[in-house]
């Protein structure tokens, strides 16, 4: 039930009613620690780091 919550409210937070798609915000709080990659490039902080030998 709570991953339901969650990814009803992921889609709820990132669809667009009006242009009925999808509109992914990076400045939004929750989206940059859900996206691994964006536009072709690593975007996620710790996957980032982890493929740029920071571990």
């Amino acid at each position: 039930q709570m991953y339901a919550s969650n990814m009803f409210n992921l889609v709820e937070d990132t669809w667009d009613a009006e242009a009925k798609q999808f509109v992914l915000d990076l400045e939004n709080d929750i989206l940059p620690g859900c996206v691994i990659t964006h536009g072709g490039a690593v975007v996620h902080p710790t996957i980032k780091e982890i493929i740029e030998g920071g571990n």
